[in-house]
């Protein structure tokens, strides 16, 4: 401590007590310690900060829109996403939603112009099922019908196609349920806009 003492003070400076140059020497290195933890705790801050936010996930509404056409108990199969309908053959479409979507719809393009069903629930409920089944028989010797399948709502106001009903050549017949044994009975003079009927 003394030869500390005597490079820092030289023998023409005012003498200093030992003990005052014990409390400079106490406060300096008190300080250096002081800023020593100082920049270990800035520095441990600096590595260990990390961002953490509580995630909210989104998930947007999905829909299955699936379509079965049968005929005489055989499963028709499209070809280039087109169902091919023969003459006065009758043909049975069941179309079915699910998903978090309200409901759904299908365009039947046919001929070049399109055709639209009723709104489909995705959920079933006693008075309502999510599915509609209707039949369709076409006169022509071959009819190419595209069905296209959407979710959501439709805007077009008029819908051809309901739950229930047999069309022969887009003539709609709303008394009856079922497909007629033979095409004749089924014939229209008239183009009948039936309202939708549900069954099951």
């Amino acid at each position: 401590m003394k030869g500390l003492k005597n490079i820092l003070f030289n023998s023409k400076q005012e003498k200093l007590t030992e003990k005052a140059f014990t409390q400079s020497i106490a406060i300096s290195v008190f300080g250096i310690l002081l800023c020593v933890v100082a920049l270990c705790s800035v520095t441990w801050a600096w590595f260990s900060d990390g961002v953490s936010s509580s995630t909210t996930s989104i998930q947007s509404a999905n829909c299955d829109v699936s379509v079965s056409v049968t005929s005489d108990g055989t499963t028709v199969d499209p070809v280039d996403g087109k169902y091919t309908f023969t003459k006065d053959k009758v043909y049975e479409i069941t179309i079915t939603a699910t998903g978090t979507a309200e409901s759904a719809y299908c365009i039947l393009n046919i001929g070049g112009t399109q055709y639209y069903t009723v709104q489909i629930p995705t959920t079933a409920t006693e008075t309502v099922p999510n599915h509609i089944k209707f039949t369709l028989q076409f006169s022509a010797e071959k009819t190419d019908v595209e069905i296209i399948t959407r979710w959501g709502t439709s805007s077009q106001e008029e819908r051809d196609f309901a739950n229930g009903l047999y069309y022969l050549n887009f003539v709609a017949e709303p008394t009856q349920t079922e497909a007629p044994e033979n095409s004749e009975s089924a014939e229209s003079t008239e183009t009948v806009t039936p309202s939708p009927e549900v069954t099951e």
